[in-house]
């Protein structure tokens, strides 16, 4: 009998200890193929799902696509269905290709892109706590000291550029009531006006007040057009400047601050996301001067200012022959084009081809130099940028020479 009730004191005392553990110790939603090592990568408190890959690790590294970086970041479905929202948030903010959406020349073009490939993303969508839980998120950011502290008291920036821009989507705007606003407003107010000496305030002309930060996106300039090999005309910007974009009160985003180009502190941060996930260091730094589709097709000079949004006349004008993948040239361009629904079909992003790798089967790959929307200029693998997707029919590349 003693035996017993000694059995059933160790099974209590057992049960005691398992429910204190559970409360004081987070439930990472893991991957069981995930190793020690890769593990580590992410801090004691995280509660989200742990990615099988991440940047900085071999097999990472070992990827031969963007399309494969997408597919083995998917989050199984079941453990979706478990996931709390918080857990959600916590798992986007970790998911390696989030700052992927910066790379395009508007963020609201590049979160649709993102989340069209990201199920994590589909699911906060659906969630009517999302907005709640990302501003809860956003506070334990530190937005303040992050948009202007100095480089070395900002340690990682992507969390409050990442949230920044969610925040300013209108499916999560959406979901805000007047708590969640007045939240959002209340530590926002607490960012004071920008540092830098070049920095002006903007005069929005509204009575509506700013409520959140959302991003920096090229802003202003001279519109200007520049000319194709066969005379035919592309709207330009000419010399835009970087506007600090908020969300104020009615809903509507406007440029509060301008810069002369990108915040020392934003650079770094675009710099250290692309080497860290792709590997790669910029030949040129990042700048709103121009973009892609100005350097394939405008001008490659360092000293370009035009920023170009649509090549329009430069694909359609004779000015370079439309070829198959086989016919294309060193020097020749290869066009990516939009995989979101509602702009499927539209030209996303320009590169130019730098060399070509002759492979079996009549195979080829090649090696390209572009400018990254607002981030630095890469020389890279043709499928080893944020604009390489296999999962859609028809295929989203077209080549020129």
């Amino acid at each position: 009998m003693n035996k017993i009730n000694d059995i059933k004191k160790l099974i209590c005392l057992f049960a005691v200890l398992l429910i204190a553990f559970s409360a004081t110790t987070p439930v990472a939603f893991a991957d069981e193929r995930i190793s020690a090592t890769e593990q580590q990568l992410y801090p004691a408190s995280y509660s989200g799902y742990v990615f099988p890959l991440r940047p900085g690790t071999s097999a990472w590294s070992k990827l031969e696509n963007h399309q494969k970086m997408v597919d083995v970041c998917q989050i199984p479905d079941e453990v979706l269905a478990k996931m709390p929202t918080s857990a959600l948030v916590e798992t986007i903010l970790f998911y390696p290709l989030g700052m992927d959406m910066f790379a395009y020349d508007d963020v609201a073009i590049g979160y649709k892109v993102v989340a069209e490939h990201f199920n994590g993303l589909q699911e906060l969508e659906t969630r009517d706590d999302a907005a709640e839980e990302l501003i809860a998120a956003y506070v334990d950011a530190v937005p303040a000291k992050v948009l202007r502290g100095t480089s070395e008291q900002v340690n990682d920036a992507s969390g409050v550029y990442l949230l920044s821009a969610l925040l300013g989507q209108d499916v999560y705007q959406q979901k805000m009531n007047k708590v969640d606003v007045d939240t959002l407003a209340s530590l926002c107010s607490g960012i004071s006006e920008p540092n830098e000496p070049d920095v002006l305030v903007h005069d929005v002309g509204t009575t509506a007040t700013p409520v959140s930060f959302y991003a920096y996106m090229p802003y202003g300039g001279t519109p200007k057009t520049v000319s194709t090999p066969n005379k035919g005309s592309v709207a330009a910007n000419y010399d835009s400047e970087c506007g600090e974009v908020w969300v104020y009160s009615d809903g509507q985003q406007r440029v509060r601050y301008t810069y002369s180009d990108i915040p020392s502190t934003y650079k770094t941060e675009m710099n250290e996301y692309v080497e860290d996930t792709y590997g790669l260091t910029p030949d040129r730094q990042p700048t709103v001067k121009y973009n892609c589709h100005s350097y394939a097709w405008y001008s490659t000079s360092s000293s370009n200012k035009y920023w170009i949004d649509y090549p329009g006349a430069y694909l359609t004008d004779g000015s370079y022959d439309e070829v198959g993948k086989m016919q294309v040239e060193v020097g020749g361009r290869i066009v990516y084009y939009d995989t979101i629904n509602e702009t499927y079909g539209t030209p996303t992003h320009s590169a130019k081809i730098t060399s070509i790798r002759e492979l079996t089967k009549s195979k080829r790959n090649f090696t390209v130099i572009s400018k990254w929307g607002m981030m630095g200029l890469y020389e890279h693998s043709w499928a080893t940028c944020p604009y390489y997707y296999i999962s859609k029919s028809p295929v989203d590349l077209k080549y020129f020479n």
